[in-house]
Formats: C-alpha cells, structure tokens, sequence
C-alpha cells in the first residue's frame, strides 16, 4: 500500500512492477484514490490541441461515478493510465520493487482514465 516515505512526507512510496517492452518501461501499481487526485492533472484537447490527450472533464459523469463507488455498490477495477512528469523525481528501486515520487499535483498527466480519479 502507497504511504509518505518515511524519511519525507513529501513524497510517496509503493510496491510497483516494472514492466518493459522494447525500449520503454512501464510501472504497474495500486494507488489509493486520494493520492492519484492530489498528484495527477490533464491535459484537455481544448487547452492544448496538439499534446492534449483527454477530453473535457464532465463533472457530472465524475460526480456519478463517485457517487456509484461511494454507495457501497462496488469499484471501477480498471487501469487508468498516467505519464510521470519531471516534476515527479520518479525514483523505482529495482532490487526492492519501490517506487517513490514526490506529492505535487502535476506529478503525472493523465493519459487515460481522468473520470475515474
């Protein structure tokens, strides 16, 4: 489970896998709801038509989502996708499987799954 690094509440440490295929690596991992919404940002193709990747965020599609998963009905069990920004100092220490990035709200950009955090 996801926790402050003991030595920097700054930032957060979890169990992660890597993943790799071809040249680029990928990181598997479980996050808890909060963290995600308080370290990750999008960007919409209205801001930014070029690198924008998400649509719009309709905040009533969010608001039912959450509404569902807090009333006990159950979870959105599927992957939501993220980029690690710099601003993240993403360190992932093979030999223990720990991964730590810092507590910034722009850590990661959404790639896919902003309705769900």
């Amino acid at each position: 489970m996801a926790s402050p690094a003991p030595d920097d509440a700054r930032f957060t440490t979890a169990e992660a896998l890597l993943v790799t295929q071809g040249k680029h690596r990928f990181y598997t991992l479980v996050l808890p709801s909060d963290i995600l919404a308080a370290t990750c940002t999008v960007e919409a193709r209205l801001e930014n038509p070029i690198d924008g990747f998400q649509r719009l965020l309709d905040k009533k599609r969010a608001r039912d989502i959450a509404d569902y998963i807090d009333s006990g009905f159950g979870t959105v069990p599927s992957a939501i996708i993220l980029s690690a920004q710099p601003r993240a100092q993403l360190h992932f220490d093979r030999k223990t499987g720990e991964f730590r990035f810092r507590n910034d709200p722009r850590s990661f950009l959404i790639i896919d799954g902003q309705h769900r955090v």
